[in-house]
């Protein structure tokens, strides 16, 4: 009973961070995009694959069905790293953010508390009439520096992550003008090879 118990309440912990970071985190609504895209692209390929082997096969040219199946395999292929590629550069980017940020709110944290400690001391000593004090400068200094060196992290971590990406999406875009050119050799022979066919039958009516 009580293993069940503990079973269930870890999975419904786990569930509930999984709602948490694919419906309410940058990086988990980043990662469901990135899958959308991954199966819509794909689905693209294989149509455009498919369709260019049909063209080469009524061509008669199965050199070209199979350069066809090559050039499709190796798009699915490319946006398949791309997309896992994409995956991990934004988690990598989320994770560095999310330590910055609390690393950079620990110290605004301990500024707050300052300030909220003199205001009540001040409040005291004007009724005593004494003169305010000041906090310590260099803890909301450090404040202040933190907040910015998390804004530069973060940014140096988006750079990293672009740069990532791009090469990976420059091999994607190889891939599709093959197989761009691929099926677009099939679609001419077929062509072709349909004119050669109407030409043949004309003659024989003639």
């Amino acid at each position: 009973g009580l293993i069940v118990l503990a079973l269930a309440a870890v999975t419904a912990a786990l569930a509930a961070g999984a709602v948490w970071f694919f419906g309410y985190t940058e990086a988990g609504q980043f990662a469901v995009s990135t899958l959308t895209n991954l199966l819509t692209g794909l689905w693209q390929t294989a149509t455009q694959t498919f369709a260019g082997i049909f063209d080469a096969i009524m061509a008669g040219r199965w050199d070209l069905a199979a350069n066809v199946a090559m050039a499709g395999l190796n798009l699915a292929w490319q946006k398949g790293i791309y997309a896992l590629k994409s995956l991990w550069a934004g988690f990598k980017e989320w994770l560095i953010g999310l330590f910055a940020d609390m690393f950079a709110s620990i110290f605004q944290k301990l500024a707050d508390f300052q300030a909220s400690l003199v205001g009540g001391v001040n409040y005291i000593r004007e009724k005593l009439g004494f003169n305010p004090i000041e906090g310590f400068e260099f803890i909301d200094n450090m404040a202040e520096q933190q907040k910015r060196r998390a804004e530069a992290v973060k940014r140096i971590a988006a750079m990293a992550k672009d740069a990532e990406l791009s090469a990976a999406q420059q091999k994607v875009d190889a891939a599709q003008s093959e197989l761009d050119k691929a099926t677009g050799e099939a679609k001419t022979a077929r062509t072709e090879k349909a004119e050669k066919r109407k030409q043949a039958f004309k003659g024989l009516l003639d």
